[in-house]
């Protein structure tokens, strides 16, 4: 009888651990199904952020194509470039005598003023 009895207190404890993991496994599973949820709405986000990067881009593209549609493109002049130093510092000073780098507007402006004066010269026959 006591050894029944015995068997019984185990049967018992065992029990009670048993209903403490399925305690414990239930926990578990109620914080994968919220993590799991979690992850789906961070996915559908992630993808309507990637969806508005797309449209983003695209409008710059279009916006930076709308820009370029007025500008003037001048080939064939020889323009002496200046660098980001000498831009910056304007007008440079050698022995007392103040220096002016043209910018490259300046200098297709001269280039354009230099055309017109060859094209307003009369034509001098040649004899």
């Amino acid at each position: 009888m006591k050894t029944l009895q015995k068997d019984m207190e185990d049967l018992k404890e065992s029990m009670n651990g048993i209903t403490i993991d399925m305690a414990t496994l239930m926990k578990q599973q109620s914080a994968i199904t919220d993590l799991l949820s979690e992850i789906k709405q961070l996915k559908w986000q992630n993808m309507e952020q990637a969806k508005k990067i797309v449209e983003l881009e695209n409008r710059v593209a279009d916006l930076e194509q709308y820009s370029r549609t007025n500008d003037v493109i001048i080939t064939g002049l020889a323009i002496r470039p200046r660098n980001y130093a000498q831009a910056t510092k304007g007008a440079t000073s050698v022995n007392g005598v103040v220096e002016h780098e043209e910018t490259t507007e300046e200098q297709v402006q001269q280039e354009s003023r230099d055309k017109e004066e060859v094209h307003r010269k009369p034509h001098q026959a040649v004899c």
